[in-house]
């Protein structure tokens, strides 16, 4: 017998946000590892796979828009994520309560962009001093400039720009202009569109500690330089979702591992 039976418990998750990142971009992950890493997640209530995706080194996942960025920009024919193997992977997730969060890290850390489309790129490869034009070699960012591009996505802004240039020349010659507010004005566009497909913009805290960009405030803020971050997000009205790259980076949490350039990956 239970003693004062029934007994009802009431038990909800103290975040709402409860994810892992995984970069699939630098190393890829098979299907299967992504899928026992979603199990792994679910065992642990974890909510959230924040699916680093697309970075300077390559572009694993087929683009049925611009299937020139998949064939030039994946490490090999079958080292990449056909569209089948993506929803696989989502429907995977949901069954387990999880969401996928793609990253398409932009307009920053884009190298891999050039080989298909080098028209609409700046400071590429720029060598040695690459740790003045990026986190880590090979450096490479969306020209902010360009009047029309092929992607409409999010990412984090960055001041490389200013050591460009074609970019200075641009400012240059269109008064009033500034990377600032180049930066300002491709955050519209690509907010924009994301709101019209009915998605829920997310960026890192450069683009509204750093650039000042006023974004609505159903845009999600990852702040991730430091504990102090996510009070400075969420003052200015905005969710913030906590990974300071000191505390939570598995490849260098509590101190950098790379010391002997400026760079900062």
């Amino acid at each position: 017998l239970i003693k004062n039976a029934p007994v009802k418990t009431n038990n909800t998750p103290k975040f709402v946000y409860r994810g892992i990142l995984l970069d699939t971009s630098r190393n890829f992950y098979h299907v299967d590892s992504i899928l026992r890493t979603l199990d792994a997640m679910s065992y642990n209530k974890l909510n959230v796979l924040h699916w680093h995706i697309v970075d300077a080194f390559s572009w694993p996942v087929e683009s049925k828009v611009h299937p020139e960025l998949t064939k030039k920009g994946a490490y090999s024919t079958d080292i990449l994520y056909p569209y089948e193997e993506i929803k696989k992977i989502i429907n995977y997730a949901k069954s387990r309560a999880i969401r996928v969060m793609p990253e398409f890290n932009m307009p920053g850390n884009t190298f891999i962009v050039s080989d298909a489309h080098p028209e609409i790129m700046s400071c590429l490869n720029k060598q040695p001093n690459w740790d003045k034009f990026g986190p880590e070699p090979p450096s490479g960012q969306l020209n902010i400039g360009y009047p029309r591009g092929p992607l409409h996505l999010t990412s984090s802004p960055n001041t490389w720009w200013k050591e460009d240039p074609v970019i200075e020349l641009y400012v240059c010659d269109h008064p009033g202009e500034s990377i600032e507010s180049l930066v300002k004005g491709w955050f519209n566009q690509t907010v924009g569109k994301i709101q019209e497909m009915g998605k829920v913009p997310f960026a890192r805290e450069d683009s509204v500690l750093n650039f000042g960009y006023e974004a609505k405030n159903t845009t999600i803020v990852e702040a991730w330089v430091s504990e102090d971050s996510v009070g400075k997000v969420v003052d200015k009205g905005y969710r913030a979702i906590a990974t300071s790259w000191n505390r939570y980076y598995l490849d260098c949490g509590h101190g950098s591992w790379l010391s002997n350039f400026e760079g900062s990956s």
